[in-house]
């Protein structure tokens, strides 16, 4: 039987969510969108500060999160509804790169406190992404528009997940000064590896 659009819906919802779960560049993107709002400063460490910097740090968080979010809902409806179309190959080579330069700014803040244009930025290149996956899932299925919203919703709930698991534990770590100074530069140059690894190994060039 053909599913109604309750199950086209809620069929789509679960594929979102485990695109966004297994699509590591996708969570290496967010992760180093995120760690310049997990690292605490000398200035705030002091009890007093705590609860202020923790609100600052949250919402910078989300200007992050709702300039991504809105970029890439964006593009995957354009894309998904066929009324901009861009090649995927392109579209995969600059999303591994937009990793890599996420990572550069996280070591030589060149945007400062505006992490959020970055985000919007390739927000809209990593939407042609998800549009891509969204098409070859949505081959024979009735409903476009309501897997497209539940598609959409299956990523932002996944992205949710991972920053409700994940941000308290980099907030904790961020406190720590060997942290800051050791793990994070190591963490910034492996990402920056891999970034560097998927353009040359995507980039249409042949």
């Amino acid at each position: 039987d053909t599913p109604g659009y309750f199950g086209v819906f809620t069929t789509f919802v679960y594929e979102g969510v485990i695109h966004l779960l297994i699509g590591l560049d996708h969570i290496l993107f967010l992760l180093v969108l995120v760690i310049p709002a997990t690292l605490s400063t000398a200035k705030n460490q002091a009890s007093s500060g705590q609860s202020r910097a923790l609100r600052g740090r949250l919402l910078e968080l989300a200007g992050i999160i709702t300039a991504f979010t809105l970029a890439h809902s964006i593009t995957l409806a354009l894309a998904a509804l066929d009324i901009v179309s861009l090649p995927i190959a392109w579209v995969e080579t600059v999303i591994a790169l937009s990793i890599g330069l996420a990572a550069l700014n996280v070591a030589w803040p060149i945007l400062g406190h505006k992490t959020w244009k970055l985000a919007f930025g390739f927000g809209l290149v990593h939407g042609f992404g998800f549009a891509s996956v969204l098409g070859d899932l949505t081959s024979g299925v009735s409903g476009l528009a309501v897997a497209l919203a539940g598609f959409n919703l299956g990523v932002e709930l996944g992205q949710l997940a991972l920053l409700v698991v994940g941000f308290p534990v980099l907030y904790y770590l961020g406190k720590n000064r060997m942290y800051q100074k050791g793990a994070v530069p190591v963490m910034l140059a492996g990402i920056g590896a891999i970034s560097l690894f998927w353009v040359v190994q995507r980039a249409p060039l042949s």
